[in-house]
């Protein structure tokens, strides 16, 4: 299966001011029009740059951070939790003096508390593993598609119980042209969606994710020779999927993670397979 094209975040060159010092240069960067008025802004005296190319460089700099906005959150969430590790003590004695009261208290109620039937240690393997997914939310369609072929490939035996796809090969020219494979692929790549979407909307009661769950299963009853083991064997498609997509980001901890979301999932389907 061929790799997703890495996708280029180059930041387009800016434009920069004139290096010349001659008297006819810095007349015609100050003026514009004949009757002398400046083109350059004035900045506010309270800012802290020098001149206004200072400030346009900067704005600059954050376009590209802008265009990367997930990967910036991610970052700076995880350079905030290092810099709280490494001046605990400090932290701990500001808040007491400011606030007289333990500032552990005042962590727990600022980091939403996680439904302990969900599989993560703490609120940031969560976070964590919410930001990948949405990379996958925003190619969503391509990964619906290499998440049902790897499943398929790996398990060609299930290919003749989908009828829709039967006139489909099990090929990246065929499977990814067909609207039939399509709608079937976002089929299964939305029971991951939706249980994201229905954990992130409430992580301290995460009933209403485990009954969608549920329902799934109970669906699949009706699929003659169904066995409730078949579900499992969904979970290295899943991984292969992410990591086409993640790429470089795809390491033992990001698989730690959806190996963790994957089986609440399934545990949850089989469940409801089962009742």
């Amino acid at each position: 299966m061929k790799h997703l094209s890495n996708v280029s975040n180059n930041t387009p060159q800016m434009g920069c001011l004139s290096s010349k010092t001659d008297s006819s240069d810095q007349k015609s960067r100050a003026t514009l029009t004949t009757d002398g008025q400046s083109t350059v802004p004035k900045l506010d005296s309270r800012l802290p740059f020098q001149q206004y190319r200072d400030f346009f460089q900067l704005k600059n700099y954050w376009k590209a951070v802008r265009r990367r906005e997930d990967a910036s959150k991610c970052l700076f969430f995880r350079s905030v939790q290092r810099g709280n590790k490494a001046n605990a003590c400090q932290v701990k004695s500001a808040s007491q003096s400011l606030n007289n009261q333990p500032s552990t208290a005042n962590t727990q109620q600022a980091i939403p508390q996680l439904d302990k039937q969900l599989p993560f240690a703490n609120y940031r393997e969560w976070y964590s593993l919410k930001n990948f997914w949405k990379t996958i939310q925003r190619n969503k369609d391509q990964c619906a598609k290499i998440l049902l072929l790897s499943f398929l490939t790996e398990n060609a035996e299930f290919h003749p119980l989908y009828k829709k796809l039967s006139k489909v090969e099990l090929t990246e020219e065929s499977a990814f042209n067909s609207n039939e494979f399509e709608n079937m692929a976002n089929q299964y790549l939305d029971v991951f969606d939706e249980a994201i979407s229905a954990i992130e909307s409430s992580p301290g009661d995460v009933s209403t994710a485990i009954d969608e769950l549920m329902e799934v299963g109970r669906k699949h009853k009706a699929v003659p020779n169904m066995d409730a083991s078949n579900f499992s064997k969904l979970e290295s498609a899943l991984l292969y999927m992410v990591q086409q997509i993640l790429l470089d980001r795809f390491n033992e901890k990001c698989e730690d993670l959806f190996k963790k979301f994957f089986s609440f999932v399934v545990t949850n389907v089989t469940k409801g397979f089962n009742e």
